[in-house]
């Protein structure tokens, strides 16, 4: 065996659950003694360890008596070594699992990815100390968190190819540069830094100023001029000592951004791509807005557009199945739109009956008997 084969509490736990899964009656029995779906393990579905073993300890006392009582379950029992070692594993897959979850709802962004590996990197130091010498000196996981290690280099190593991630870390205003600075070795700040000013340098920094309107609060319309004044000499004089408007062309940069002081998102409840959208933020830096809602917009995990993808398959009849491509597309961006309230559901439905109207339009077709297929 490999990986948690080599384990015996999570090989026999790995059993159970096959031999649950695999009978309705045992399955049965289960519930009336324990109470709880125990589940299975999956490989290509995230924490299911985790969830398999968070439950299998939380009825540790009923599944030692659900075993005691039926012999048949004898090889699937686990001595105390082996429940210590599941709560064990327990304890350390949370963070994993947490940080699943952090990154795959709705309003995550790329700026979180580098923080989740630079959690897990400090999670793994602080757990690789425990491990290794006293009380709780346990070679095995020891062992993982090597092999876990590994793997997260990788990532790491991978960074400096995709640029993109250190852009979004160094866009988030709650970081900037000051992230860097804090939690980072010092050979890896320049060239981060200079990683994602060569996306600014070379698509945004030469982009053309948007004309924007100004703010509400900037524009004066209680006493509109009536008619043009001649300038006298008076007026000639103050305009020589009259001082000249600061321009933003400085500030909207990159290096000025990340230099700049941090802002506390949590204290104002909004994400960083939330703050980029705010009008003020696109008066202030015109160009660099475009480039912080491009890259913070990205999601950090597939867990969204897999939500997406599943349902397209159930907007779609199982029967019919005529509507195009391009017009689920718009069904689907149109109920995505309706459930964050970005329209209303009059707007959805008349997008909707011109989309499915469209599509009969051109897709439309008859059989020898009229029936269209």
């Amino acid at each position: 065996f490999e990986g948690w084969g080599a384990t015996t509490s999570l090989q026999k736990l790995h059993n159970l659950a096959v031999w649950l899964r695999n009978s309705s009656i045992h399955h049965d029995r289960w519930i009336e003694a324990v109470g709880i779906t125990l589940g299975i393990d999956n490989d290509t579905r995230w924490s299911s360890w985790y969830h398999l073993i968070k439950r299998t300890t939380r009825k540790e006392r009923e599944i030692k008596d659900f075993i005691d009582k039926h012999p048949e379950c004898d090889n699937f029992r686990l001595n105390g070594v082996e429940w210590d070692t599941l709560k064990r594993t327990e304890r350390f897959l949370s963070v994993f699992a947490s940080g699943t979850l952090w990154v795959e709802g709705s309003e995550a962004s790329l700026s979180q990815s580098l923080t989740l590996m630079d959690a897990i990197l400090t999670f793994f130091e602080d757990q690789k100390v425990l491990y290794k010498s006293g009380p709780e000196k346990d070679l095995r996981m020891v062992h993982s968190i090597e092999m876990g290690w590994f793997i997260l280099d990788k990532y790491y190593a991978l960074v400096d190819s995709t640029p993109v991630y250190a852009a979004a870390m160094l866009l988030d205003p709650s970081k900037r540069k000051h992230y860097l600075l804090q939690n980072w070795p010092e050979e890896w700040h320049q060239k981060t830094i200079d990683a994602a000013y060569s996306i600014w340098q070379k698509q945004y920094a030469h982009l053309p100023h948007e004309s924007l309107p100004a703010a509400a609060a900037d524009i004066d319309t209680s006493h509109p001029s009536s008619k043009k004044r001649i300038e006298n000499e008076l007026d000639r004089l103050k305009r020589r000592l009259r001082v000249q408007p600061t321009s933003q062309e400085d500030e909207d940069t990159f290096t000025a951004f990340i230099e700049d002081k941090t802002i506390d998102l949590d204290a104002l409840k909004i994400t960083p791509l939330q703050w980029w959208l705010v009008p003020e933020q696109r008066r202030r830096y015109p160009r660099l807005h475009r480039m912080a809602i491009n890259i913070l917009s990205i999601a950090p995990s597939s867990a969204e557009p897999e939500q997406q993808f599943s349902g397209a398959r159930r907007t779609q009849s199982w029967d019919r199945l005529r509507l195009s491509p391009e017009n689920l597309q718009r069904l689907e961006c149109m109920g995505n739109w309706f459930a964050r309230k970005l329209i209303s559901s009059e707007e959805q439905l008349a997008m909707m009956v011109e989309a499915v109207e469209m599509d009969d339009e051109m897709n439309i077709d008859f059989d020898e008997e009229g029936w269209d297929v």
